[in-house]
């Protein structure tokens, strides 16, 4: 129960902006995840992913890419299609975007939305944010049209989830 609490904990820093507080309870939590799953569980994967997470807050983006790049190691091994593995994909370009390196992060947003689309989860959260994030990097490669093909698709995709009145569906009109 201790990987629940400290999971937990880790959320809360992460979304208080407390990175490194975040960071540590994550290593707790790969810790013993490690002892008890070991190093090839899908559970493992997830870790890493959190810690991955965090890291670009801290300015360690070669670290943030080697963590989430372990995770997507774990879960290709186990299935090159699951829907972690396209959430792991969504993160990895996100980690690029903030290097400013738009070729690939476009090309990790582009994987993550294959895989969501490929298991017919044509209405899922997760598709809407791949959308979103390729056209922010189609933005930053001045593909201005294709971004707003993008944009438009996240947009409808948050109005059919979440109806017109939610923060999801207003974040969109912000950019």
């Amino acid at each position: 129960y201790s990987i629940i609490c400290y999971s937990g904990i880790g959320y809360l820093y992460r979304i208080l902006g407390k990175f490194p507080e975040a960071y540590q309870m994550y290593y707790k939590v790969l810790r013993i995840r490690l002892r008890v799953s070991g190093d090839k569980a899908p559970e493992t994967a997830i870790v890493y992913n959190h810690m991955g997470n965090v890291l670009p807050y801290m300015g360690k983006f070669e670290k943030s890419l080697e963590v989430l790049h372990k995770a997507k190691e774990i879960l290709e091994n186990i299935s090159k299609n699951t829907v972690d593995l396209a959430t792991i994909h969504n993160n990895i370009g996100n980690v690029y975007f903030y290097k400013g390196c738009y070729d690939k992060d476009l090309q990790h947003y582009q994987i993550g939305r294959q895989i969501l689309e490929s298991h017919k989860l044509f209405d899922h959260p997760d598709l809407a944010t791949c959308y979103n994030n390729m056209g922010s990097a189609l933005k930053e490669l001045e593909l201005y049209e294709d971004s707003l093909e993008m944009y438009h698709k996240a947009l409808a995709l948050r109005e059919k989830i979440w109806g017109l009145e939610n923060t999801q569906v207003a974040s969109c009109y912000l950019l």
